[in-house]
């Protein structure tokens, strides 16, 4: 996998991803309500879970393993996350719009 194995790789729920380096990354650059909300799923790059937990809406966010690997899930939002990337090109070549490799 491309990802270093320490990463942590969060997809909210309209499928973007956000990659942080490590948990204390992680846990620094996503905004507590957000993750009180469920805002995210996150993974390990090799899809164990990670599990992500706010102590409230303004408070601190944590990131812990959660004892679990889905595998499955992640390669599924992945693929998803893939193709959304590669849409609007798709969508300007077929309607004969701006650069074919876009």
């Amino acid at each position: 996998m491309p990802f270093p194995p320490e990463a942590v790789l969060v997809f909210d729920r309209d499928g973007e991803l956000a990659v942080f380096e490590s948990f204390a990354r992680a846990a620094d650059g996503l905004e507590a309500i957000d993750v009180d909300d469920g805002e995210y799923v996150a993974y390990a790059p090799d899809g164990r879970v990670v599990e992500l937990t706010a102590t409230g809406p303004q408070g601190e966010v944590h990131v812990a393993w959660a004892g679990r690997a889905d595998p499955e899930d992640l390669a599924r939002r992945l693929a998803f996350f893939q193709a959304k990337q590669s849409r609007p090109g798709f969508l300007r070549r077929l309607l004969g719009r701006g650069d074919a490799s876009a």
